[in-house]
């Protein structure tokens, strides 16, 4: 028999931790963090820098008076 290891860290599960498991991926994971930080690359999930003006435009968006808005034409 072969242990189950964490989908992330590869760290053989056990009863200790606190496992997580994601439905859609069909994955168990050691912990909510290792879980969460599978989440955030799997999505290619990164902070957005409002400060570069070629992200806004590539994402037809602009900050008025605080807040994003789509750029109409």
């Amino acid at each position: 028999m072969e242990a189950l290891k964490c989908r992330s860290c590869r760290k053989e599960l056990t009863t200790e931790m606190e496992i997580e498991y994601s439905q859609f991926i069909t994955e168990f994971f050691c912990g909510p963090d290792c879980a969460t930080n599978h989440y955030f690359d799997y999505m290619q999930s990164t902070p957005a820098d409002l400060e570069d003006t070629e992200f806004l435009n590539d994402h037809e968006i602009k900050i008025v008076d605080g807040k994003l808005v789509i750029v109409e034409e």
